[in-house]
């Protein structure tokens, strides 16, 4: 090879190199999402359930439409409306009722908890479940 085709590659390879590189140039300042002069509401917003009658019930799947589900389940009553109405324990793989009712309604009084004391949404994890006695 002469010395013009070994130069010749030597540029494609750089180039090639310097094109297949993952690394981002930094900028000198970071970008925010966020527009310049707009503010920004921080003040909690108000519990649209505070004088609101929140009741739980706890029912048995054989009394349900899906015979094959088993177990128990719950739902959330909010001023006489349904508002949850949770067949299965949540946060746990498959779809399987509660073991006892007892479990169901502990399950139920914890979502009752969170949305009496405005935790929204009132979902719940399975640790949370296990604190309160309700994955036995």
């Amino acid at each position: 090879m002469t010395t013009a085709p070994k130069i010749l590659f030597f540029i494609i390879c750089v180039f090639i190199v310097n094109g297949c590189t993952n690394e981002k140039k930094e900028n000198k300042e970071p970008q925010s999402n966020m527009q310049p002069g707009l503010p920004v509401d921080t003040t909690p917003k108000p519990n649209p359930y505070i004088n609101s009658k929140v009741e739980t019930q706890v029912f048995s799947n054989d009394s349900t439409k899906d015979k094959n589900l088993g177990g128990f389940g719950y739902n959330i009553i909010i001023d006489g409306k349904m508002y949850v109405h949770q067949p299965h324990v949540p946060a746990v793989a498959g779809n399987k009722g509660f073991t006892s009712s007892e479990a169901a309604n502990r399950a139920a009084n914890l979502v009752a908890y969170k949305i009496k004391n405005n935790i929204m949404p009132p979902s719940i994890t399975e640790p949370e479940l296990d604190s309160v006695g309700a994955l036995k």
